[in-house]
């Protein structure tokens, strides 16, 4: 079986998935990208958000967190609020 039949397979199963959340007024998220083919098919099914391995493994959450503070507080609230 090759990566494209499998990737048609894991978005047969994703689609109505998807679907139920938007009924529901929930946002999606994907989980478990892997490829970069993965991610650029969630647009196209309306799943604006994904995690998985294509961007990091797992992290303790100190470590998640770690990017995100800076030396400058200032910096920080700015990017936070424009963010947010």
């Amino acid at each position: 079986m090759s990566i494209s039949s499998n990737l048609n397979n894991e978005l047969a199963l994703v689609w109505p998935l998807v679907g139920l959340g938007k009924a529901l007024a929930l946002d999606v998220v994907a989980e478990g990208v892997e490829s970069l083919e993965e991610a650029a098919a969630l647009p196209r099914l309306g799943c604006l958000f994904g995690q998985g391995y294509l961007w990091s493994r797992a992290v303790p959450p100190e470590r998640f967190l770690q990017p995100l503070v800076t030396s400058d507080a200032a910096a920080s609230s700015s990017v936070l609020i424009s963010g947010g």
